[in-house]
């Protein structure tokens, strides 16, 4: 097995699938070391990492964005529009991170879908009486 730092400066998809978790990790340590003192306490917040490296922190979404991003996702007269809803949440939760995220279109594409993730819909069942 591959050494930490060996497993950061190879090329990820040249890693075993145990590595690219092992990646993953090392890297959201890093981008939370980096940028965490800039959240504040107490705020849940979402960490996410690309396989090239880069990453940000973004904080949870409240319900107004949540809504636009289902909304989106939904394609209600239209095609879903999974980057929209991403981006919408990149946009309105970003708390800090690597610019490239931010200026670089591949990036911001690959971690707008990654927030998709981030989307968390509490399952319910109504009755009517």
């Amino acid at each position: 097995m591959k050494t930490d730092n060996q497993i950061i400066k190879s090329e990820f998809k040249e890693l075993t699938e145990e590595e690219q978790s092992k990646f993953f990790e090392l890297k959201r340590t890093e981008i939370e070391e980096k940028y965490g003192k800039l959240v504040p306490k107490g705020v849940k917040t979402h960490t996410i990492v690309l396989e090239n490296g880069l990453g940000c922190i973004l904080n949870h979404p409240k319900p107004h964005v949540l809504s636009k991003s289902l909304g989106a996702l939904s394609g209600i007269g239209k095609d879903p529009d999974m980057y929209g809803a991403g981006n919408h949440i990149i946009t309105n939760c970003w708390v800090a991170g690597d610019m490239e995220i931010q200026n670089n279109d591949d990036s911001r594409f690959a971690c707008s879908i990654q927030a998709l993730e981030m989307v968390e819909i509490l399952q319910g069942q109504i009755k009517k009486n």
